[in-house]
């Protein structure tokens, strides 16, 4: 599978924004200008609502069940975090990342309502996450799959190479 990595050593938390292409900084600068606002939460139930609405409208269901991040949450604490963008109090994008261990932190899953996409709210959340990875000083963001069986999302990959990741081969294992 292909999967989309950034490398972190050469980067400064201020000067993030500066990694990105023009693309993906517009539609931030967009994000934060209509009002929305990025943080990051603690509540896995309303980014699982979002993701199941994606995950449905394409006939699929995320990997794992609510009651399995819950359980990956409450096992590993300090290794699940939830980055959302908020229009008022409602959750409108998120990023759900995994600390793999001190070198790599991972994005589970991206999620958006549909109604709020035009904002640029989905890249306001990825920057959001990308700000608090170089914080706690890893070393590699990888944004997730863009492959599922070797087929290409064109518009995941795009996505993320927007935001400066590099393709490349990640092994997979079956049992």
């Amino acid at each position: 599978e292909l999967t989309n990595i950034i490398s972190l050593k050469d980067i400064k938390t201020e000067r993030i924004l500066d990694d990105y292409n023009y693309s993906f900084r517009s539609k931030i600068r967009k994000a934060a200008k209509a009002g929305f606002i990025a943080k990051k939460v603690d509540d896995i139930d309303e980014f699982y609502k979002i993701l199941l609405t994606r995950y449905a409208k394409f006939d699929k269901t995320p990997t794992h069940s609510l009651e399995e991040l819950h359980l990956l949450k409450k096992t590993f604490p300090e290794s699940l975090h939830v980055f959302g963008t908020y229009k008022e109090d409602e959750l409108v994008a998120s990023v759900l990342c995994h600390s793999i261990n001190k070198r790599v932190a991972m994005s589970i899953y991206i999620c958006h309502k549909e109604e709020y996409i035009e904002f640029g709210i989905t890249a306001l959340a990825l920057h959001n996450s990308m700000h608090w990875v170089t914080e706690n000083n890893f070393d590699y963001f990888d944004l997730g799959r863009t492959t599922t069986n070797m087929i290409i999302n064109e518009w995941g990959l795009q996505f993320k190479e927007s935001f400066g990741s590099t393709v490349v081969f990640r092994d997979t294992f079956t049992l």
